[in-house]
């Protein structure tokens, strides 16, 4: 738990400003605001759902003794091909599963990257709901002026 903490203070700053910024910029953009919210949600969906579809993949891998006995299609194995050969064998919701945990091993990879993105996407869409409610308005981010050096 404490983990978790340290870890969202360490990241809120990030993905505060990386929200911002994006609500600003869909705000711009025309359409209803549930257009708006289904192109910036998707993807951070999908990280976030797969992560720790991901670990499970892990820690069910390294409990067999091997990734080979956990069935876990790597990106290798995507490229290669090999992807359709494990559906054959577990069928289209293996083949998903193995595709996601891929996915959530790059965000893993990327964990830095991964967690203020999906945090700031939760933050930009709790901006876009409450400036369609009317309570905020969302303004473009202020120009930092760079001052000479004398």
């Amino acid at each position: 738990m404490s983990l978790i903490v340290v870890l969202l203070c360490f990241f809120a700053p990030m993905a505060v400003i990386y929200g911002r910024r994006r609500a600003y910029v869909i705000s711009t953009r025309t359409g209803r605001l549930s257009q708006k919210l289904l192109r910036l949600l998707v993807v951070p969906a999908v990280v976030a759902v797969s992560m720790p579809i991901a670990v499970f993949e892990f820690v069910q891998g390294y409990a067999a003794g091997s990734r080979a006995e956990a069935n876990f299609v790597t990106g290798a194995d995507i490229a290669g091909g090999d992807a359709i050969a494990a559906s054959d064998h577990g069928g289209v919701a293996e083949l998903v599963i193995s595709i996601l945990a891929w996915i959530g091993v790059s965000s893993i990879v990327l964990f830095f990257v991964a967690i203020p993105y999906v945090l700031g996407s939760v933050y930009a869409a709790a901006l876009l709901i409450l400036n369609g409610l009317g309570r905020i308005r969302i303004e473009p981010p202020q120009e930092q002026t760079v001052e000479p050096v004398s």
